[in-house]
């Protein structure tokens, strides 16, 4: 994308106006990428947290 951006004919202005939206565009993918990976662990901390609670509850139970 880089070359194609350097290769156009047209002026410096409209270069950089292109090059700055490519960075937009890797910066917010990367941005979303890493939101969409730590909600996933969150989910699964919560699950190990309920289940770890589910089992407690259920070791009292057993005790009485």
């Amino acid at each position: 994308m880089g070359c194609g951006i350097l290769l156009l004919p047209v002026d410096f202005a409209t270069r950089g106006y292109l090059a700055m939206g490519v960075a937009m565009l890797v910066q917010s993918s990367i941005v979303l990428t890493k939101t969409l990976r730590d909600e996933h662990e969150g989910t699964l901390l919560h699950k190990r947290i309920e289940d770890a609670r589910v089992e407690e509850l259920l070791a009292r139970t057993e005790r009485a």
